[in-house]
């Protein structure tokens, strides 16, 4: 979205203050300051990357001026100047005789590469933010009394560092050296663009920054950001529509997300001068925890109010342990279903079963509900993921039965219902379809 709409929509004052374009130059002043190297594309190029920095590892490199940690620990965490780029983490540790290989373990990984040295000397390095990492250290690279284990870490977005526990053990004892204490660590490099900012061959730049870089990060997650690199330039190409498949990273924010989601799409058409159509995909179920998803959800079928738009149900497609689902295929068709209906004229159902209204009948409530196609259907099962509750907003679990081409909804436990939802929950297969096996959409009527 654009600086102006977020403006207008007063969200995100303190991030547009900080990145308002006399700060940006300042700051580019700042960065233009350091040397860079090309961010490397290939496992081989990694491992040859001159950074100049291999005295780091070393055990007699003066790190009286580095940051202190415990393990494990993120580099969001930590006092850095930015959230990517090179980091090196270092701690000595004691042995008193030396009898067998050793075996330094990260349970969860290092995200998202790094490098290990232990008295200087390279021992492994390993890719990819989710594997774990177990590095062998031969006793022929430990000597009697202090050691110096050091690591260097590559982060190139998003999380970074370490996860899981952290240990050290001897492979012939199993006796543990206690590992996660006293850390020290310092970044060496950001980024900028597809190049390393190296920060350590300017210390005098680094040591002088201007007021406030430690707030200042523009990055795919900064307000603006992805408007004025993504969207911007393609204005004012001429396109039929817009198809949307977001809203994950919003979960906990649905009321922010109810004012931000329809002003981007009241941006764009402004921008265009097009009062074009706007498709979006409501995010699937996933076991995200705490149960915020469904109001998500909700804040994406509520933006239907916005014209020309349409909603591609996935609530029957998620998986529990990836927020990322994988049949793309049937969200594909959902999506091509809107279009084909709304702006070619074919006749075909376009949606799956949406909230309507509801009403109260004696000790039940009546759901009515729109794209019904040839009417509601189940999947083959009874319904589940309705509740009702009374007036105290006390939802319980209902049965729910079609009649008529309608849902009547109740609860032995609830004599006088006031409100119903479906499928609030963070993951659900939903069980109520149209007849053209599209599903209805969660939603609740609180």
């Amino acid at each position: 979205m654009s600086r102006k709409k977020l403006v207008a929509l007063d969200e995100f004052n303190k991030e547009l203050e900080t990145i308002k374009e006399e700060n940006i130059a300042v700051y580019k002043d700042w960065y233009s300051k350091f040397p860079t190297e090309a961010i490397p594309r290939s496992p081989e190029e990694w491992e040859t990357m001159q950074l100049d920095d291999d005295g780091y590892a070393q055990p007699d490199f003066d790190t009286s001026r580095w940051g202190n940690t415990e393990m494990p620990n993120v580099v969001e965490k930590l006092s850095t100047t930015s959230n990517d780029g090179i980091f090196w983490f270092r701690k000595t540790f004691d042995l008193d005789e030396i009898s067998s290989d050793y075996t330094f373990v990260v349970s969860e990984g290092i995200d998202d590469m790094d490098f290990l040295f232990v008295n200087g000397k390279k021992l492994g390095s390993t890719f990819g933010w989710n594997t774990p990492r177990a590095y062998t250290i031969p006793k022929s690279s430990l000597v009697e009394g202090q050691n110096t284990i050091a690591i260097r870490v590559i982060d190139t977005g998003g999380g970074g560092g370490f996860s899981g526990n952290v240990t050290l053990t001897a492979n012939s004892s199993g006796e543990s050296i206690p590992i996660n204490e006293n850390w020290q660590y310092k970044q060496i490099a950001g980024i900028q663009g597809f190049n390393f900012l190296l920060f350590h061959k300017n210390t005098d730049a680094l040591d002088n920054p201007p007021d406030g870089i430690e707030s200042f990060n523009l990055d795919a997650n900064t307000p603006t950001v992805l408007f004025n690199g993504m969207i911007h330039p393609l204005i004012p190409y001429t396109i039929q529509g817009a198809i949307w498949y977001q809203g994950e990273s919003n979960v906990g924010r649905h009321e922010q997300y109810l004012k931000l989601f329809p002003g981007m799409i009241d941006d764009w058409r402004e921008r265009w001068n097009s009062d074009f159509s706007f498709y979006f995909v409501q995010i699937a179920p996933f076991e995200y925890g705490g149960g915020l998803s469904p109001a998500l959800r909700d804040a994406q079928r509520k933006s239907l109010k916005t014209t020309k738009t349409g909603m591609a149900i996935t609530i029957d497609i998620g998986m529990k342990e990836s927020i990322h689902p994988g049949n793309k295929q049937e969200v594909g068709d959902r999506l091509a279903r809107l279009a084909l209906a709304n702006d070619y004229g074919k006749n075909i159902v376009a949606s799956g079963p949406l909230y309507k209204s509801h009403s109260t009948k004696e000790n039940k409530i009546v759901v009515e509900f729109e794209n019904l196609g040839e009417g509601l259907t189940t999947d083959d099962s009874d319904l589940e993921g309705f509740e009702i509750a009374a007036a105290d907003k006390n939802f319980l679990p209902a049965t729910a039965i079609i009649v008529d081409g309608k849902i009547e909804v109740s609860s032995p436990s609830i004599k006088k219902p006031h409100y119903v939802r479906y499928g609030w929950k963070d993951y659900l297969e939903g069980s109520l379809f149209n007849s053209d096996k599209l599903p209805a959409s969660s939603f609740t009527t609180e």
